[in-house]
């Protein structure tokens, strides 16, 4: 078996203070830094119908620590990177990029764990999504309701996995 160098360990337990102490200026960069990568990863290989996006994590995260302007400032900003950066661009961002916002405004007024106020967030903007490309592009509903189900499916994974963690941390 092989020896773990003490430096290392060490190294790893001051930095697990460093972020402790300066809580969300590591965290919340970080976050928003995978976020670009996983748009820009999104837009260079064929998953662009799975719902995989962070903006929902991090923007319901920001607006639960900082309140529902940086909230609403944050989802909506993420997710128009998002789209943006993985080729999305259409004429559901004008119902996209608000409800997302919104979501992220939200988040600063409900009260209860990150958890449930994630999944049901996260619920709230592909349904709010649905609706609005129902009426207004209903030729893209199709594309659009397996991206709604599994983009629930990963946020109810990420908030369970990680939305208590992420907030220790900040």
């Amino acid at each position: 078996m092989k020896k773990i160098n003490p430096k290392l360990i060490i190294l790893f337990v001051l930095l697990l203070l460093l972020m402790i102490l300066l809580r969300g200026a590591i965290i919340i960069p970080i976050l928003i830094i995978i976020s670009f990568s996983l748009s820009f990863l999104i837009n260079n290989f064929p998953i662009r119908n799975v719902g995989i996006e962070l903006a929902t994590f991090i923007g319901i995260i920001i607006g639960r620590i900082y309140g529902p302007l940086w909230g609403f400032i944050s989802c909506g900003s993420l997710i128009l990177i998002h789209i943006l950066a993985g080729g999305f661009f259409g004429i559901y961002a004008l119902w996209v990029i608000p409800t997302y916002a919104i979501a992220g405004a939200l988040s600063g007024f409900i009260k209860g764990d990150i958890v449930s106020i994630g999944i049901g967030l996260s619920v709230f903007i592909n349904v709010v999504e649905g609706i609005f490309t129902s009426i207004f592009s209903p030729a893209f509903l199709v594309k659009h309701i397996p991206y709604a189900i599994t983009n629930v499916i990963f946020n109810v994974i990420l908030f369970t996995l990680f939305g208590n963690v992420v907030l220790f941390f900040i």
